[in-house]
């Protein structure tokens, strides 16, 4: 007897591959975020809220846009024969294109020189973390984040990724306040140790995406210790 060939397939780019596939291959396709024409839709949707709240022209591209990927993505959408998404919501946007869907979430490596094994649960309680580890910025609800937290001083907003410019130019304000606060650069070397400190006075992760399941950086958050707010 000979072995199923199988392939897993990722992404808008394959499309070379599954047509030189040798007949009767098991076809896989693993997504991370929602189907392509539900992904779109949602962004533009965030983008065009995003532009309305802030008086800005109308944004046509956008980060982690599917643009010239398309056609790949819903060919190996359709040709696969069992598909392994992430989270519920985003299994939903698949609903008629693909089969035999299985959820599978992401995973990700604690970094464990950032544990805290004494948190300080009592400071902690008005405090949250956002954290995202490649772009999107409003896909992924920092700009709704900020505009919440401008409205809530009582309450800490510490952001943990790389603020793209659309966002910097916009709430330049907001992120000069003293309650939302910009720890990105803590990443790195010698401001490592500031992140573990600080990290002994948060207690919640947060986040407010579109049908991206939950990212790894996310993930890595919560392996931390924090509190999931959102999702």
């Amino acid at each position: 007897t000979c072995a199923l060939p199988i392939y897993l397939g990722h992404g808008g780019h394959t499309r070379s591959i599954l047509d030189r596939l040798s007949p009767g291959t098991f076809v896989m396709q693993y997504a991370s975020t929602a189907y392509w024409k539900d992904f779109n839709r949602m962004s533009q949707e965030r983008y065009d809220n995003f532009c309305r709240r802030k008086g800005l022209p109308p944004m046509r591209s956008f980060a982690r846009s599917m643009d010239g990927t398309e056609e790949g993505e819903e060919y190996l959408a359709r040709r696969a024969d069992a598909a392994f998404l992430s989270g519920p919501r985003t299994v939903a946007t698949f609903n008629g294109v693909s089969r035999n869907m299985s959820l599978l979430y992401l995973g990700s490596t604690v970094e464990k020189d950032l544990l805290v094994p004494d948190r300080d649960f009592e400071a902690g309680r008005t405090s949250f973390l956002y954290v995202a580890g490649t772009g999107g910025n409003v896909q992924k609800g920092l700009d709704l984040l900020i505009e919440a937290f401008a409205r809530l001083p009582h309450l800490n907003l510490y952001i943990h990724c790389k603020v793209e410019g659309e966002v910097r130019r916009a709430y330049r304000k907001e992120l000069a306040l003293p309650n939302i606060r910009y720890v990105y650069h803590y990443k790195w070397g010698p401001l490592r140790p500031a992140m573990k400190m600080l990290l002994r006075r948060i207690n919640f992760t947060i986040s407010a995406p579109i049908d991206i399941g939950p990212g790894t950086a996310f993930l890595g958050s919560m392996g931390l210790g924090l509190i999931p707010v959102g999702y």
